[in-house]
């Protein structure tokens, strides 16, 4: 980024020397004067060096920039006299060179012109520079993972836990402030799971809690745009990380970039594998009339195992000063596999066990997932006024195999003594997504600008689920036909938006936009000839549904201080796993089933923001509320068929109402220390029929970052998240820390080692409290390892770009793009 402004600000100069009018001479001869500029130390060609001829009474006459091979010209010279040759850049002492010009001497080649470096300059201009672990602004909080030494050689979920703000939670859900946020790659809606994406391969992260009408109404949670490496820096250069850690931990990752004239080329690879032994639990007491009368008690020992790799290739083309193309290639292939046995037993109200038996859970799975994407950008002569145009798609092809052998024992006798119960359920799914966006920014005055867009976004799924039993009689495996669904989803939603942006006098800011989103969606399970479906707007009593507002107040005042004040409308569409009828098995006595009926929720919510900027950090707090109608929520409930057994679902509750402040310090108390913290507390009233509850909770998280001596930089992670509600009860408190160290050996070499979560304690629970019955439950997404990686740096790029590149701290490498 550097580069370009250093680039912008040489333009303006050329732009207003050429603007004045030529001095004129007492000849009407034409003069040329030519050179080349090279570094005084390393004696290579530097490129966009301004050079500037001067009479001696400092008269402009003309200018130029090198080119990349450090050559120069001036022509068209018509004045005729002693002059000065200035040559400046940023980073470099001013030289300035006499020469004379007469008609004898019309065409003059000066040679190589030596240029020294400014070095107590450069040193300076590096130390403001430096790039933090999160920047934050009033409107979104940016994260560069680059600085996070925890992430190297893991995935995409290990960047998301660090982020202050995000959570994590045991299916891989991300949330920000309670609510799942919508993941975007590059400013575009993915299908891509964080966990299948190499945290080497990202750039930054940025979370944008309250969106405008620019981006989808369904980012009610908010958005969180994930920003890949890409190079923009003339030349190659490369990096390749290798790693190792406990828990047959394996990762892998090589980067290439080639930059050229109008041509960007990059292509990455990733391998990543792992194990994670991990315990669980689950306990139940039933009551009758307010008496306990059973128990269950279920302990599991879980074995999963999951390797990643992905390839990407992407290509960037100038076609011309203000009109670009890229193209964007993705391919992942995921294989994953668990050993699970489940020790449970049935217990008499006197806790006198009355069965007892194991389960052995057995899954292997493999998903393949291809994205592709063509963008256009166009900018107009006009700054700022710029069109793009994209067309997206994704396709994933998935398989999974369960089986289950289920022994049961009474009184120390098996029961069918040879004959455990075995069953098995395959899993295919099929999905297909393409969209279309197109994008136009209009600014009509230096305190106006527009927004306006388009998108259509067609979205196909197919999921199969094929339940079997076996049967020893017969030798041979039979289909259940209550596990057994076909469940097809098309979901259509097209979307046109307009936002109006306006900056006032004193420092007063205004912002308004409306969306209009059309949604179609339509599941089929026609093995079981059952069908379910909505549509906004359908008629005109739900018109209201379709329509999105959204308004921004801000106010820039001194001392480095600003206000925002922003109110929005927003939909959240049901997922996959809320709405998919095909039942999971999670263990003997409880099982998961989706709701395919289940309704979009709707959203109004408010947000008030401040951001005090010191000289050592800054502090941003926000204060915001949500209402929701018809939202998401867990249920759990017995089965009416069986009081054993137990059933999760999703229903729509009545209504919920949240209301929190969330505070983000960051805070420098040394050049060698960084310190963030973050901390969100909140308030939610949730009422689901008969149910009601509310409370307050809060989460917190902290990164301490510390650069010793020796190029050794030390960093530590910590996270706490209180219980929070849910209809029928809580979930448990949870808390971990991780450390990690990094040592930069040479420019090219840097060696990292990670302890993830030191004390073992990351585990995700819930406790259940109904008349009917209590549960407590308790299982872990993964458990603690430690990794080592080593990373190498190369490349060879234009040096005048090496000259201004800002400082990189430990822990970052020269894998990405420019800096901010």
């Amino acid at each position: 980024m550097q580069k370009y402004l250093v680039l912008f600000a040489q333009l303006l100069l050329l732009n207003q020397l050429f603007s004045q009018p030529k001095f004129q001479g007492k000849a009407a001869l034409s003069a040329k004067v030519y050179g080349k500029i090279i570094d005084s130390q390393t004696n290579q060609p530097l490129e966009f060096v301004t050079v500037v001829l001067k009479t001696n009474k400092d008269s402009l006459l003309t200018g130029s920039l090198s080119k990349s091979n450090g050559d120069f010209m001036l022509d068209g010279i018509t004045y005729m006299g002693p002059c000065k040759l200035y040559v400046s850049f940023i980073g470099y002492k001013t030289l300035i060179k006499p020469i004379s010009i007469n008609p004898q001497l019309v065409e003059q080649d000066i040679g190589n012109l030596k240029f020294e470096p400014n070095i107590e300059l450069l040193k300076e201009t590096e130390v403001v520079s430096e790039k933090s672990t999160v920047q934050m602004n009033i409107d979104r909080r940016v994260y560069n993972v680059d600085k996070d030494l925890s992430t190297k050689g893991g995935n995409g979920l290990d960047v998301m836990k660090n982020v202050p703000g995000l959570a994590v939670d045991a299916d891989n859900n991300v949330t920000l402030r309670n609510s799942n946020v919508q993941i975007f790659i590059d400013g575009r809606p993915t299908t891509l799971q964080m966990n299948q994406l190499a945290a080497d391969q990202i750039e930054q992260v940025e979370v944008i809690s309250n969106p405008s009408v620019k981006f989808d109404a369904s980012s009610s949670g908010g958005i969180v745009n994930i920003v890949m490496k890409k190079n923009v820096k003339p030349g190659y250069n490369g990096l390749v990380t290798l790693g190792v850690g406990t828990n047959d931990r394996y990762n892998a990752n090589v980067s290439l970039n080639f930059k050229k004239d109008k041509i960007n080329l990059s292509a990455g690879y990733n391998f990543n594998k792992g194990s994670n032994p991990t315990k669980g639990y689950v306990y139940r007491t039933s009551y009758k009339n307010e008496t306990p009368f059973s128990y269950y008690d279920q302990d599991a020992d879980n074995f999963n195992t999951a390797q990643m790799q992905n390839v990407r290739l992407g290509l960037d083309y100038s076609m011309s000063n203000r009109s670009s193309i890229s193209f964007t290639g993705f391919f992942m292939q995921m294989i994953h596999s668990s050993d699970d046995v489940q020790v449970f037993k049935f217990s008499d109200s006197d806790k006198v066990v009355t069965l007892y038996g194991d389960r052995l859970f057995k899954m292997e799975g493999k998903s393949n997932t291809f994205s592709g994407q063509i963008f256009f950008k166009h900018k107009f002569p006009k700054p700022g006024k710029e069109l793009t145009s994209d067309l997206t798609y994704n396709k994933t092809l998935g398989v999974q195999f369960n089986e289950n052998t289920t022994s049961n024992y009474i009184s120390g006798n098996l029961l069918l003594p040879e004959n455990p119960v075995i069953d098995n359920l395959t899993t295919d799914d099929n999905t297909n997504v393409a969209t279309y966006q197109l994008d136009f920014v209009n600014p009509i005055s230096d305190s106006l600008k527009i927004e306006m867009g388009f998108r259509s976004n067609y979205k196909l799924s197919s999921y199969v689920n094929t339940a079997k039993k076996y049967n020893y009689t017969d030798d041979a495996y039979y289909v259940d036909t209550f596990l057994t669904n076909v469940f097809d989803i098309t979901e259509i939603i097209n979307a046109g938006y307009f936002n109006y942006i306006r900056k006032l006098k004193k420092g007063f800011g205004f912002q308004a936009g409306l969306r209009f989103e059309q949604t179609y969606f339509v599941g089929n399970i026609p093995n079981k000839e059952q069908s379910f479906s909505y549509s906004y707007p359908s008629k005109l009593e739900n018109l209201q549904n379709a329509f999105f507002p959204a308004i921004y107040f801000s106010k820039k005042m001194s001392n480095n201080q600003e206000f925002q004040l922003n109110f929005s409308r927003k939909i959240s569409r049901g997922n996959f796993f809320q709405m998919n009828p095909n039942v999971h098995f999670i263990d003997k006595q409880n099982i998961r089933i989706g709701n395919p009926n289940l309704k979009p929720e709707f959203i109004n919510m408010g947000e008030v923001n401040y951001n005090k900027i010191f000289s050592t950090g800054n502090v941003l707090v926000s204060l915001y509320s949500k209402y929701v109608t018809d939202p998401h929520t867990l249920y759990f409930y017995q089965s009416p068929t069986d009081s054993s057994l137990f059933i999760n679902t999703f229903i729509n509750a009545d209504n919920r109402f949240v209301y929190g402040i969330e505070k983000t310090i960051k805070w420098s108390p040394s050049k060698k220390m960084d310190i963030t913290f973050n901390v969100n507390t909140f308030n939610t009233n949730l009422t689901a029929g008969n149910l009601t509850n509310s409370g307050f909770t809060f989460s917190a998280k902290s990164i301490i970052a510390y650069r010793l001596p020796f190029n050794i930089s030390a960093q530590l992670n910590g996270d706490y998240e209180h219980p929070r509600i849910l209809p029928q009860g809580k979930t448990k408190y949870r808390y971990g820390i991780d450390f990690s160290v990094n040592k930069i050996i040479s420019k090219a070499w840097n060696v990292s080692f990670l302890v993830s979560d030191i004390f073992n304690s990351r585990r995700f629970g819930m406790d259940y409290e109904t008349p009917e019955f209590t549960q407590v439950t308790q299982r872990r997404r993964e458990a603690r390892f430690f990794r080592i990686s080593a990373t190498y740096n190369f490349g060879k790029q234009d040096l005048m770009q090496n000259r201004n590149t800002k400082k990189r701290e430990p822990g970052m490498n020269s894998g990405g793009g420019d800096e901010m």
